[in-house]
């Protein structure tokens, strides 16, 4: 992050910061007085700009059906898995769990027993936490950066008060008056049940970011236009992995009613199929700069777990709910997959190289499958019975439960495989166009390909992750 706002001093307390990010909220507007907040943090000691550089993003991913759009896979390596629990208490899949607790050598971390409220700011245990405060809609709230942001200006606002997390008209007002005050700005909120991405039930927030987020750009299924007084805002299905729609006119007032209308009738309609007291909503929000037009979209979540959970294969990858900017098109992975995934393709060639048969050598063997596979589409699993050669495959690769990586191992037949045998299949023709014959070249050669397939494969893997966690 680039930023020429005001110097910050090392020892700048929350009420000094105040009374200059307020001048600068006034004179310059929003964006000056994220820049001076974000330095402030890192100055202080709150951000840690070099562990944000530990972050690895992947190339923007736009090899998919959804054209208009392209979606951003990264492994965050700068905050650490939350773990939450998968199945309801009830469920006979649950895990038991143990109250937290401190002890001292693990020192709490916040002030009283909620970690974003107020009180947190310049607390000994966060004294480089500093926050910019305003009213909203009549009641007081604080901007803060998180100690490590995903993207560009990624904030969390908070409502002064501790009050839960409900979903309603109140949550639409503040969207709308977000995006007012902080024009082009994308404003954002979690979903308030179990299950569908937020992490703090027990007080009201929201997030916000700097990013062009793919659901933004997503083209429209179907469009209806308003009628009567709200003629000026019209409501479109979105081609995107999960079920969503947005909302969008200039009429802030007409958005508003539109908004809640289609709110109460998510919630408080029966579809058929779904649990309708588990019913929520995970919100993107802007006020585009260039239309003045409000946009506001809906994303349909359900809480009813595990049933609208990722699937097993792919918890190898991610565990944690998908949280708003993940269903919008962002991927937040897990910092564990920056050492797992290339121990896997090591893993994997190793295996191969060592593999012994009667028959075929294991690179040979590679070649023979991806003949078979040639015509088969990416998103189709290798099937370990399909033939002999799968099924020796299969023997070669498939990792003992014991084996740390042994997680991995569906998710390399339905998800990496599929990716690299085609990659291998035209490595060997090539090889052939060239009159080439096989060399110790090959391993280097597997090593770029699993490299390449495994990144396909994880980018691919997260549009499902987003389609298992929505319930339409």
């Amino acid at each position: 992050m680039d930023h020429t706002s005001t110097a910050a001093g090392t020892n700048v307390t929350q009420e000094a910061f105040q009374h200059t990010a307020s001048a600068l909220f006034r004179e310059k507007g929003h964006a000056a007085m994220l820049d001076y907040l974000f330095d402030v943090s890192v100055q202080l000691g709150y951000i840690l700009k070099e562990r944000l550089a530990l972050n690895i993003v992947y190339p923007l991913y736009s090899d998919t059906r959804f054209q208009t759009q392209q979606f951003q896979v990264t492994i965050n390596r700068s905050k650490p898995e939350i773990i939450q629990p998968l199945y309801p208490p009830s469920h006979p899949l649950a895990q038991p769990t143990t109250p937290a607790t401190h002890t001292p050598t693990t020192p709490p971390t916040h002030l009283g027993s909620c970690i974003i409220c107020f009180e947190n700011v310049q607390s000994p245990h966060k004294p480089g936490l500093r926050a910019f405060e305003f009213e909203l809609n009549g009641r007081p709230f604080f901007l803060q950066y998180p100690p490590f942001p995903y993207f560009d200006k990624h904030t969390c606002i908070v409502e002064k008060e501790h009050t839960p997390q409900v979903i309603g008209t109140i949550t639409i007002k503040d969207l709308l008056g977000l995006c007012t005050m902080m024009p082009g700005y994308v404003v954002g909120s979690n979903t308030d049940r179990l299950g569908t991405g937020a992490t703090n039930l027990e007080h009201r927030h929201y997030q916000a970011g700097q990013y062009d987020f793919p659901i933004l750009t997503a083209a429209p299924l179907r469009t209806w236009e308003c009628e009567g007084e709200d003629s000026t805002t019209k409501i479109e299905w979105l081609s995107h992995p999960c079920a969503c729609v947005r909302i969008s006119g200039q009429d802030k007032n007409s958005v508003e009613r539109v908004t809640t209308r289609l709110l109460d009738g998510w919630r408080g309609g029966k579809i058929e199929g779904l649990k309708q007291e588990l019913q929520t909503v995970s919100w993107v929000s802007r006020l585009d700069t260039e239309t003045q037009r409000y946009q506001i979209i809906m994303i349909a979540r359900n809480g009813d777990n595990p049933r609208f959970l990722t699937r097993p294969t792919l918890q190898a990858l991610k565990r944690e709910f998908l949280g708003v900017w993940e269903m919008a098109g962002y991927a937040i992975l897990p910092g564990r997959l920056a050492e797992e995934l290339p121990a896997l393709q090591s893993s994997i060639k190793e295996q191969l190289q060592n593999a012994s048969s009667s028959t075929l050598r294991p690179l040979e063997l590679l070649t023979q499958i991806s003949k078979v596979t040639a015509q088969q589409s990416p998103q189709e699993p290798i099937d370990s019975k399909a033939s002999p050669e799968a099924a020796q495959l299969s023997q070669i690769l498939r990792l003992e439960d014991a084996h740390p990586l042994s997680k991995y191992n569906n998710w390399v037949f339905e998800f990496l495989l599929p990716r690299a045998l085609p990659l291998w299949f035209r490595h060997q023709q090539q090889q052939a166009q060239q009159e080439q014959q096989p060399s110790a070249d090959e391993t280097k050669a597997l090593d770029e390909i699993l490299t390449k397939a495994t990144a396909h494969a994880l980018q691919h893997s997260y549009l499902c992750m987003v389609q298992d966690n929505s319930p339409l």
